[in-house]
């Protein structure tokens, strides 16, 4: 009586496995992610206000950067420090990045720091404009215009 109460229940067990055994598929997921990149300038003006004839001034601001790839921040000016028809020299007027030493500058879009992905704090590049104005320069107000790109 044992043994068929066995055989019973071991076959309704395996009915059971039968009548309610699953079915099982697969999904696949898919996704691109397109390269990105941002950069955030700490300000857009850079004004020495009055600069004291024979003196050298310094103004600091910094570029934010933000990528998921390879990048390569670069810039260019677009001219001399001018007033109308007088100029500064370009000797007169440099940039350094991160403390890297000063250089005049480009006048054609030129790489100034590169580097890879930064993660979501992004990295600071640190720039600095160095102005020497000496009793060459007629008095005046002058500007000129710098473009930073990412690559």
């Amino acid at each position: 009586m044992r043994k068929a109460i066995t055989i019973i229940i071991l076959l309704s067990l395996a009915l059971s496995t039968l009548y309610y055994s699953a079915a099982a598929d697969d999904v696949t997921v898919n996704v691109t992610v397109p390269a990105a990149k941002q950069m955030t300038l700490s300000s857009t003006t850079v004004d020495f206000g009055t600069v004291t004839v024979g003196a050298t001034d310094t103004q600091a601001f910094s570029i934010n950067v933000k990528s998921n790839t390879t990048w390569d921040l670069q810039m260019a000016s677009n001219g001399l420090l001018t007033a109308g028809a007088l100029t500064i020299s370009s000797s007169q007027f440099r940039y350094q990045v991160d403390s890297g030493g000063y250089a005049e500058f480009p006048t054609v879009a030129t790489s100034i720091k590169s580097g890879t992905k930064t993660g979501g704090l992004g990295q600071n590049v640190a720039v600095d404009y160095e102005l020497s104005i000496d009793f060459n320069d007629d008095p005046g107000s002058y500007s000129t215009t710098h473009t930073y790109t990412l690559i």
